[in-house]
């Protein structure tokens, strides 16, 4: 059937009649699907300012959508205006698109009219910018949604012969895809996509216009693509929009939660937005907590206690859509991990780094803050600085001074986490302070001032002579107190080019000002030149780490030092150039990165200096604008005064309910190794000569950390080592005994399974196993007790017997608390243990004896007379195992 558009007004008439006459005989679907009702365009010149006019050649339907497209072309901007038409309905913008096109300003705008009132219609826009071709097309759809009907949008710009509009997805079915260009081919027809429908083409030399649509029935992903050009004319470019069916259930555009994660007391806006259906009542439902709106666009605030979804259900005539959105109560993110300090490379500076924090339902972590202290316990509770990189560089510190950090994250919605582990570094103790220098022309000496020296700091420099028949006798100053002791390094000479040089030191000098005076072997005829530079921190004996002096001849621009290998790692390197040309011997002499130029001198001379990041080789160097005669190019490296190292490899074995026995690696120290400080849950506790600590009287069932420091002779603390930490063993106090006064750290535990080996004293050289226990609960010894002791068990009981008999003829009478006769171990009780936690009590070797006068005797060999007894036998020579035999008794009875 022809399309009823293509009719004459009569026709239509007599259709829609006959519509009324088919509407008495059935009822008329709730919305009829999109159609096309008439459409017209025009193309014109305009050539300023003016107002552009097109019209329908039949009436308007109330209710139906006007669509229109405005395409200008201008030739220095682009043209603008306003639309309005006869009938007086509102026009919204869809989209518009600007294009400079072979040197045109073209601009094209998109409108659309909804709930239109019908009748006569004119369309006009007014420019209100020069404007010289223009075009117009003007379409009336009916089943468009009187409200919110646009969908999507979308333009594309190109200079083929050809044009696509761009992509759009559609929300919904049923809708009115529209397109349109306003450049068209010369001279020949214009072609469409399939499925499209060529609406309007009009095609002038100066302001073409072309529309096209479809109606799809399902969503997707469309576009349109012009072409048929056999050239272009000002580039093309093409527009596309959507429009919604009056057919069609709500469409939720969208349904969001800001923020989507909130803390436990926090807030979250819920935002949507609905394209609804003017012929029908729209109404949405959040649930839950059954927010009832009619509002298509709008908000509310919600505070839910736990992670919630929301649902959005939005209903009229036509059916139900709903959307989702989740608002997340986010608890704290995990604490940062793995924190550390960096190596120190300056007197003033640490840098931290961590791993990073993971964030929960939805969170994302807004930055870590770092916290600083100069011990474990003083951490100040305010962060010194906060990031959102996982690095941080501590400047403004104080030289050779340990740091303690720990760092924490907070997320998006204020939670924090739990601080990391605490790290520690110290910083150099190594820096430069000051530097001098000085010529002279003649003489047997030269000298130098150095003000406000440091006590202990070092000095070091080099000298250049120029004659080579003249050696350098030896360094003196004046300080307060008598001259520091210096060290020639390097003396050199160099008979082609009349000169000779050394460098020296001295280490831990005395504080203020003086001279210092280098004194020649004779007189020398010519100039001689010396640098000297004070450094603080170098090791105060033995500092000299290596050295090297390079004798160079007119070396051009790039001189560099003999390289030297550096064992102590993390040196002072002192590179200094020295020149025989007194003149210009060292124009423009700098230091070449790592190193710092610390002072240069055209007549000769230049200092440099670096810390070194590693042990390993290392040579200084210089630039140098010129080349004569002959340089010395000194190299020296100094150990630091620094902390010792680290301690390394800690270990911690919960020994019973109320030990922990901790043990290290050794520290090495530039000067002397003196000891270590332990640390028990971040506070001092003790320091010990040893490698190895145990750590008594603590609670029983419960967790320690720990951590070592190293300190030297010299006062100097490395910063503490990795913390490690374990849990004391549990304490059960039996229910078969009367007697329960038992120390909590020691009491008596349920009977282990047959052949449970006991602890062994680390303070004990002999290996033993004590008793195990048998099925039915007795002991009975065990089978890897030594069997020579073993078999002495008869005879020594005989020998006690005697040694009892001998002291009753001699009138000497042995209590009987202490006249034992019985092999007893772990978990033993009766009268005999009593007897030995009595004479325990009674001698009090250690801590574990102390602990067992303030419970008083049980009757039962629990864990505290177990370690009492070892105390006792470790004081006395006899293996600490814990086992109450044959050995223990003729002790006690030989000594009483």
């Amino acid at each position: 059937m022809e399309d009823l558009r293509k009719k004459s007004p009569t026709l239509i008439i007599l259709a829609i009649l006959a519509g009324f006459v088919f509407l008495g005989l059935q009822a008329k679907p709730a919305h009829a699907a999109i159609a096309l009702v008439q459409a017209t365009s025009s193309v014109s010149y305009l050539g300023g300012i003016g107002t552009t006019t097109d019209a329908f050649g039949s009436s308007t339907t109330a209710g139906d959508v006007l669509i229109v497209n405005v395409v200008s072309i201008g030739s220095s901007a682009y043209p603008t205006g306003t639309i309005s038409d006869t009938a007086g309905n509102t026009f919204i913008l869809a989209t518009s698109t600007d294009c400079l096109c072979s040197g045109n300003y073209v601009d094209s705008f998109l409108y659309y009219a909804t709930n239109i009132k019908g009748g006569s219609d004119a369309v006009n826009f007014a420019w209100s910018s020069p404007t010289g071709w223009y075009s117009m097309g003007i379409h009336e759809y009916a089943g468009i949604t009187s409200v919110n009907p646009l969908d999507q949008t979308n333009s594309s710009i190109s200079s083929a012969t050809s044009v696509s509009t761009g992509i759009v997805t559609t929300m919904a079915p049923n809708e009115l895809l529209f397109s349109f260009t306003p450049t068209a081919p010369a001279g020949t027809s214009t072609t469409v996509s399939a499925g499209w429908t060529l609406e309007t083409e009009n095609i002038l030399p100066g302001a073409n216009l072309i529309t096209a649509d479809q109606i799809v029935t399902s969503t997707g992903s469309y576009s349109n693509t012009f072409g048929g050009a056999t050239s272009t004319q000002f580039g093309l470019f093409a527009e596309i929009a959507t429009f919604i069916s009056a057919s069609s259930s709500p469409i939720i555009s969208s349904f969001t939660a800001s923020p989507s994660s909130i803390a436990s007391s926090g807030t979250s806006t819920l935002s949507w937005n609905v394209n609804g259906i003017v012929t029908s009542t729209t109404t949405m439902t959040i649930s839950p907590g059954n927010i009832t709106t009619s509002t298509l666009s709008g908000s509310i605030t919600v505070a839910p206690t736990s992670t919630t979804v929301y649902t959005l259900t939005a209903t009229n005539a036509n059916g139900t859509s709903t959307a989702t959105t989740t608002v997340f109560i986010a608890t704290a993110p995990t604490a940062p991990g793995s924190c550390s300090v960096a190596s120190a490379t300056t007197a003033s500076t640490l840098s931290l780094s961590w791993a990073s924090s993971s964030p929960n339902n939805g969170a994302t972590i807004s930055y870590y803050a770092i916290y600083r202290g100069l011990s474990f316990s003083t951490i100040s509770s305010s962060p010194i600085a906060t990031t959102t990189s996982l690095t941080y560089t501590d400047t403004g510190l104080s030289a050779s001074t340990t740091y303690y950090y720990y760092v924490t994250a907070q997320d998006s919605v204020g939670n924090v986490s739990a601080s990391s582990s605490i790290a520690s570094g110290a910083t150099r103790l190594i820096t430069f302070v000051q530097a001098s220098s000085s010529q002279e022309y003649g003489g047997t000496s030269l000298s130098v001032q150095l003000n406000g020296v440091t006590p202990g700091d070092a000095i070091v420099g080099s000298v250049v002579i120029t004659s080579s028949s003249i050696a350098i006798a030896n360094v003196t100053d004046n300080a307060p107190g008598g001259s520091d002791s210096y060290i020639l390094v390097n003396a050199t000479s160099s008979v082609s080019n009349n000169s000779s040089a050394a460098s020296f030191y001295a280490l831990n000098v005395k504080g203020g000002n003086r001279t210092v005076t280098i004194a020649f072997s004779t007189s020398t005829p010519g100039w001689s030149d010396v640098v000297i530079t004070e450094v603080s921190g170098v090791a105060a004996v033995n500092a000299l780490d290596g050295n090297s002096v390079h004798v160079l001849s007119d070396t051009g621009f790039f001189p560099s030092g003999t390289p030297i290998t550096t064992t102590a790692g993390s040196d002072y390197i002192y590179g200094a150039l020295v020149s025989s040309y007194e003149a210009s011997g060292c124009n423009s002499c700098t230091a070449v990165s790592p190193f710092t130029t610390r002072i240069s001198n055209a007549n000769g001379y230049a200092t440099e200096d670096q810390i070194q990041a590693n042990a390993g080789s290392t040579e200084a160097q210089f630039t140098t604008t010129t080349g004569y005669y002959t340089y010395y190019l000194y190299t020296l490296a100094f150990k630091e005064g620094a902390p010792p190292s680290i301690p390394t490899n800690l270990t911690a074995i919960a020994v019973s309910p109320a030990e922990i026995d901790l043990s290290w690696a050794s520290s090495t120290d530039p000067v002397e190794m003196a000891g270590y400080d332990i640390y028990r849950n971040g506070t001092f506790i003790a320091s010990t000569t040893a490698l190895s600590y145990n750590d008594t009287g603590l609670t029983a069932g419960t967790s320690y950390s720990y951590a070592i420091a190293a300190f030297d002779t010299a006062g100097n603390v490395s910063a503490t080592s990795t913390s490690i930490s374990a849990t004391t063993q549990a304490a059960v106090i039996s229910t078969n005994s009367p007697v329960v006064a038992v120390a909590a750290g020691y009491a008596h535990p349920a009977v282990p399974p047959p052949g449970t080996p006991l602890p062994v004293s680390s303070s004990s050289s002999v290996t033993a196993s004590p008793p195990s226990i048998s099925a039915s609960g007795t002991s009975s010894p065990s089978d890897t007790v030594a069997a020579s002791i073993r078999s002495e068990i008869s005879l020594l009981t005989q020998q006690l017997q005697s040694l009892m008999a001998q002291a009753g003829e001699q009138g000497r009478t042995l209590s009987s608390a202490y006249a034992f006769t019985d092999d007893l171990s772990l978990w033993d009780r009766g009268p005999a243990v009593t007897a030995l936690q009595e004479y325990l009590i009674h001698v009090r070797k250690g801590p574990a004896a102390e602990a067992l006068a303030n419970h008083g005797p049980s009757g039962v060999f629990g864990y505290l007379t177990y370690h009492a007894l070892m105390e006792f036998q470790a004081s006395h020579g006899i293996p600490a195992t814990g086992f109450f035999g044959p050995m223990t008794r003729r002790y006690i009875a030989t000594h009483g």
